[in-house]
């Protein structure tokens, strides 16, 4: 999908090319004190390959800037040209995950409350995502024993889904190489590996909204009805009420909505937005009534301890990177991200990445003050959004940009003449070489420079004598009515 570009997007540019040129940086100082070399030669490195990508987008762009931007599928060769490369990385990530798990002794204090409580004894937590993922293990516990190697076989399943179901929302989205790379990212990456070996409810939680997100995209391009956009609402607020993080479907919903694709009719796009609100405040409010009614606390309780876990907590930045962990990661992630400081002026009319940098801004903004919990970390979908702009930013460098739209003055001419029955035909001498007629005996239109017309006005004409021939003969003596006329006299002009 693509939203039109305006002021607010090169306004998001800027940000977006703050955090590239910072983040690299900062990276590059990061690498060079690890190695123990002089921190300006990482500053001067960095400033040194944006030079280069800045080159290198203008030369893909001048030379081989003739890909459509995405995976088109197109009968049973186009599947299997992107379900291949998709399932090898989802092999390779499920390799990679199984070789560390071996590592994972540590129980967390999820396996605990899940291994030795009884249904009845289960807590109840206020957190929606932790309270469902205890029962989650333990009725995994309850078919195959309260062994940790089935607790680490289900977190990785979710995890493997969840990036799955993330890869064809952000497909829809973004198109088919932001997705690809986005799914690169996320099965090589040692950051999601151990977020996703560790025993919390944050993969399962990614699984859900990942889920929330393609139903979002899936109905808003299939569902013309007014319904819908509350019935996206209602996925909305459940996802947030299970956690914060669930809020920023609100943004992707949003960008649905007011996309360049027309899923929403322009003059009713502000309606299924209100709807769409409407239907979250509604389905949050039911969530609410439904978790008072499941428990022994009062409707405020309940209300006032959700309130409690995202109240701000004061302001930090929420700045860490493990460079001796993943360095190459990192690196690779921020060398793509710059390409995109380049490829957003590819394409004058179309902006590709607007939700995704407002989103990550906002994710930043609510990080600052704390307004995030413990079991869903924030970095989590920092880096997510990280990895799909940094395959927006491939996408564009390859992508077939849009000619730019031509003024109507500059639009075909074709002249006409007035039939004798009134109707308009078109005149063949002015029918553009190479061009046929259409079913309908109009000609298609051809954009083109501007060609003058003939005068369609009649011309005057000199006047011929006609003979009449009847087959009464008239004698030349009550042949009134054929007169000499002098060769001078033009009278019928």
């Amino acid at each position: 999908m693509s939203w039109k570009k305006n002021v607010f997007s090169y306004l998001l540019w800027v940000l977006y090319a703050v955090l590239a040129e910072v983040g690299l940086v900062c990276l590059a100082d990061a690498v060079c004190d690890l190695m123990g070399v002089e921190i300006y030669i990482g500053t001067v490195s960095g400033a040194l390959y944006i030079i280069l990508a800045g080159v290198g987008v203008y030369l893909v762009h001048r030379v081989v800037s003739g890909h459509s931007g995405t995976v088109e599928r197109k009968g049973f060769p186009g599947i299997v040209r992107e379900a291949v490369p998709a399932g090898l990385l989802l092999i390779a990530g499920l390799v990679l995950r199984l070789q560390r798990a071996g590592g994972v002794l540590e129980e967390s204090v999820y396996y605990e409350l899940a291994a030795m409580a009884s249904e009845e004894e289960l807590p109840r937590l206020a957190h929606g995502a932790a309270g469902l993922y205890i029962h989650l293990l333990h009725g995994l516990f309850y078919f195959f024993g309260n062994k940790l190697t089935a607790a680490v076989w289900m977190q990785i399943l979710l995890q493997l889904g969840a990036m799955l179901i993330l890869y064809f929302a952000v497909r829809r989205l973004a198109g088919g190489i932001a997705a690809m790379v986005m799914l690169g990212f996320g099965m090589f990456s040692p950051y999601l590996m151990g977020e996703g070996l560790r025993l919390s409810p944050a993969m399962l939680y990614l699984f859900l909204w990942s889920a929330a997100l393609l139903l979002i995209v899936t109905a808003a391009e299939r569902g013309k009805r007014l319904w819908g956009f509350p019935a996206m609402g209602l996925v909305i607020s459940l996802a947030g009420y299970l956690d914060a993080a669930g809020f920023l479907l609100l943004f992707f919903a949003g960008a649905v909505i007011f996309s360049e694709e027309g899923i929403c009719e322009t003059g009713r796009r502000l309606k299924c937005l209100l709807l769409c609100l409407a239907g979250a405040g509604m389905g949050f409010a039911g969530c609410v009534l439904v978790d008072f009614l499941a428990g022994g606390m009062s409707l405020g309780e309940v209300l006032t301890g959700w309130l409690q876990m995202y109240q701000p907590k004061g302001f930090r930045l929420p700045v860490s990177m493990d460079v001796p962990e993943a360095m190459t990661e990192y690196i690779i992630l921020f060398c793509t991200l710059t390409l995109g400081m380049f490829s957003f002026w590819r394409d004058r009319q179309s902006d590709y990445r607007k939700p995704w940098v407002l989103s990550f801004a906002v994710l930043v903004a609510a990080g600052c003050f704390g307004i995030f919990s413990e079991e869903v970390p924030m970095g989590l979908y920092l880096y997510l959004l990280l990895a799909v702009m940094a395959g927006i930013a491939v996408g564009e460098c390859v992508r077939r940009t849009k000619p730019p739209s031509e003024p109507a003055a500059q639009t075909a001419a074709v002249q006409t003449e007035i039939a004798p029955e009134g109707q308009t035909k078109t005149d063949e001498r002015t029918k553009p070489e190479g061009q046929t007629k259409t079913d309908g005996g109009e000609l298609p239109p051809r954009p083109g420079k501007v060609r003058l017309i003939e005068n369609p006005l009649p011309l005057p004409k000199k006047h011929v004598r006609k003979k009449l021939d009847y087959r009464v003969s008239v004698s030349a003596e009550r042949d009134d009515f054929d007169l000499e006329v002098d060769e001078k006299d033009d009278f019928d002009i």
